[in-house]
């Protein structure tokens, strides 16, 4: 016999007498704080932070041009503008 684990090691096997918990939910069932579903147009779109650019975009502050830059008070700004 081999050294490997089976499944049932684990959770034992079909003739165990203690009831299993089945229920699950799936994305269709899931409900929102007050039990129904929430609407797509009631939901805050997410916020970037950053943004990236390959051929550099200006930073907003200074007017510098950079690959990277981050949302600072002026909008994107680059990593010396950026209060950190």
């Amino acid at each position: 016999m081999s050294d490997d684990a089976s499944l049932t090691d684990f959770v034992g096997d079909a003739t165990d007498d203690e009831p299993r918990d089945e229920s699950s939910t799936s994305g269709d069932e899931q409900a929102g704080a007050e039990g129904g579903r929430v609407s797509p147009d009631s939901v805050e779109p997410a916020a970037t932070t950053a943004a990236w650019s390959p051929d550099g975009e200006p930073c907003r502050a200074c007017g510098a041009s950079v690959s990277y830059r981050w949302q600072g008070e002026d909008g994107l700004v680059c990593p010396d503008c950026k209060e950190w």
